[in-house]
């Protein structure tokens, strides 16, 4: 009978995982506007170069959350199944707004699925504040006068970020009365999340080890960015670049669509417009960084399908 649910469970997954890859596919890549804009303004040597480097981003997160995940708790998790883990959660993340999707390491590896969240919280928790913090820099750097939004998303968090603290400081989830028992079952996993959240997030490893490796993944992301706006014949600063990706990166996930389709690529034009980049310039750069989308896919679409097959379960 196990067995039999764990074949059902692992085709179900499967065919979640080609829907996404399917959508992903026709929502985000344009192979014709893609093959026009590459094969007219940068070298196919040039595209592959950068398509390797971007899938870095996800080795990076690996090891973020292989260094994290193992200072949490003595069962250790091997490289291998990080990898694993971060790939197969990062193609349903693409899929869900501001990245929700890397919550679904638990799925895959339910003999630590408290662990697992409360890694992938602290996770989450470092890259809402580098979108935030890149957008703050960016906006300082260039426009000052628009720094008011950014600022105030920051605020926001912060007070978050302490309601937070004191909900865990007070064991609020402790507090819910025995007679709701679903209610209760639900919070008591809440309960032993917060207690690793709590004593991880005073760690000086895990502020290091956290803030390290965000910001490495974000800096291969945005000087990829810069690199393609020099290959196009710009005279674009990196700072232009912080400001204008960067903003558009924190609009795409205030306006919480799945990798802030549309509206991310639509400020960033606007905004590389407006630091004096030319239009076409503007609208190349944008159509080349989405179309690296197609081999985030690929990369994380391998971690998927092998993570349904080999990860542990419980």
């Amino acid at each position: 009978m196990m067995g039999n649910k764990s074949r059902i469970r692992n085709a179900l997954m499967l065919a979640v995982g080609v829907l996404i890859i399917a959508l992903l596919l026709i929502f985000k890549f344009d192979l014709s506007s893609f093959a026009a804009t590459v094969s007219g303004n940068i070298s196919i040597g040039f595209y592959v170069l950068i398509a390797l480097l971007i899938t870095i981003q996800i080795i990076f997160r690996s090891l973020r959350f292989y260094f994290l995940f193992n200072r949490i708790q003595d069962d250790r998790i091997s490289y291998k199944n990080s990898l694993l883990l971060t790939g197969a959660s990062f193609l349903v993340a693409m899929a869900t707004p501001n990245k929700l999707g890397d919550v679904t390491r638990g799925v895959f590896y339910r003999e630590k699925v408290v662990e697992v969240t409360a890694t992938t919280v602290i996770e989450y928790l470092f890259d809402t504040f580098a979108i935030i913090g890149i957008a703050l820099v960016g906006t300082a750097a260039v426009y000052r006068q628009y720094l008011p939004l950014p600022a105030a998303a920051m605020v926001l968090l912060f007070i978050g970020l302490v309601g937070l603290y004191y909900a865990l400081k007070f064991d609020v989830f402790a507090r819910v009365p025995k007679r709701f028992t679903t209610l209760r079952k639900l919070t008591e996993k809440l309960r032993s999340i917060s207690v690793y959240i709590k004593s991880n997030l005073m760690s000086k490893f895990v502020l290091l080890v956290g803030l390290f490796f965000t910001c490495l993944f974000h800096a291969v992301y945005f000087l990829i960015y810069y690199a393609v706006l020099r290959q196009l014949g710009t005279g674009v600063a990196l700072t232009d670049v912080l400001f204008s990706a960067g903003v558009g990166m924190f609009v795409g996930a205030l306006t919480f669509i799945p990798m802030g389709i549309g509206t991310r690529d639509a400020s960033t034009y606007g905004l590389l417009c407006s630091v004096g980049v030319e239009p076409d310039a503007a609208m190349a750069s944008v159509v080349i960084m989405r179309s690296l989308t197609l081999w985030l896919v690929l990369a994380s679409a391998i971690c998927y399908f092998t993570a349904v097959r080999k990860l542990p379960k419980s």
